[in-house]
């Protein structure tokens, strides 16, 4: 059998600063997905928020449900946003995104991309390092329920 994976949760703090020319980037604190001790935003490239931990709790609740597969993925087959647009959270930004399906026991994420809404398919190669990650599904969904309450109302924004 292979071995699990263990998930954790952890602040994710994107800095934000207001250039001379008016052009600003907006500071977001977000929640990192943290495997086996290491933070996943330090193993993909680019200027990402997670999708964890500053939405409004309905659109939490749903990206926690596409997480555990059990609701419509993101991107066909079985594809799941893991890191956003800090700004907006659309998709049509980029996202790192990753096959999430549940085998028996057990959540797997496999096949990490870069991929928007509008692009026919994902890009591979800069993340075909990562993965794939096997959770314990009980463990793995206490975890993201849990996101409720480290997140905190105070920091959901609007989205």
């Amino acid at each position: 059998m292979a071995t699990l994976s263990i998930l954790s949760l952890a602040p994710l703090h994107r800095a934000g600063h207001q250039s001379p020319d008016g052009s600003s980037v907006t500071a977001r604190d977000s929640l990192d997905f943290v495997v086996d001790g290491q933070a996943l935003s330090t193993r993909v490239s680019g200027d990402y928020a997670s999708c964890l931990g500053w939405g409004k709790a309905d659109w939490e609740a749903a990206v926690v449900d596409k997480l555990l597969a059990r609701s419509e993925p993101d991107l066909p087959p079985n594809r799941v946003a893991l890191y956003i647009c800090p700004e907006c959270g659309d998709l049509g930004c980029g996202a790192v995104t990753a096959a999430i399906e549940r085998d028996g026991p057990t959540i797997v994420w496999h096949t990490f991309g870069y991929e928007n809404n509008y692009d026919e398919a994902p890009r591979y190669e800069r993340h075909q390092h990562l993965g794939p990650f096997r959770f314990d599904a009980a463990e793995y969904e206490r975890v993201l329920r849990g996101s409720y309450a480290e997140a905190g109302s105070a920091s959901r924004p609007a989205i």
